[in-house]
């Protein structure tokens, strides 16, 4: 992952004065691997879902399991990061959606297809997987589930 953003960083660097689209492209893909980087991170070395959602909710959200389907990947277990989400294949083509030689009107086609696609599969998983198979697992610690401890306690319900 350090390779990968020093190699990010010496583009855009290299392509700043060259296509400005293409750099702040670049740039932010490499926002995003970072924060990608942190996640595994967390993940592998602390334990924790770096997932804001996931904490308040209780419930995994659309994007639940990519940190594990990456970390499968980087081993070279295809079917486990497949299974901890479809959508793993799609997600490094998502920064291509603001190039400039895309079109305003089809940049927007496929932001939202992209976004249904993903709340289609999060939908399908949570019927399928919810919550008994990992990473589609309910979190007990939520902010909501100790909301509703404290609330049930409250009032003895």
């Amino acid at each position: 992952m350090a390779l990968m953003a020093a190699a990010l960083t010496f583009l855009v660097l290299t392509l700043e004065g060259c296509n400005k689209t293409l750099a702040t492209t670049l740039k932010s893909f490499l926002i995003l691997a970072i924060i990608g980087g942190i996640a595994v991170v967390l993940s592998l070395f602390v334990g924790i879902s770096p997932c804001i959602f996931y904490h308040i909710t209780g419930l995994p959200c659309p994007a639940c399991g990519l940190t594990r389907a990456f970390i499968s990947l980087a081993r070279f277990d295809l079917r486990q990061a497949f299974a901890y989400h479809p959508l793993l294949f799609l997600v490094p083509f998502l920064p291509l959606l603001y190039l400039e030689r895309i079109s305003s009107k089809w940049q927007n086609i496929l932001a939202y297809g992209a976004l249904a696609l993903f709340l289609a599969v999060w939908v399908v998983r949570m019927v399928v997987l919810f919550p008994d198979v990992a990473p589609m697992m309910y979190n007990e610690n939520s902010l909501f589930e100790f909301i509703r401890r404290f609330i049930r306690q409250v009032f003895a319900l």
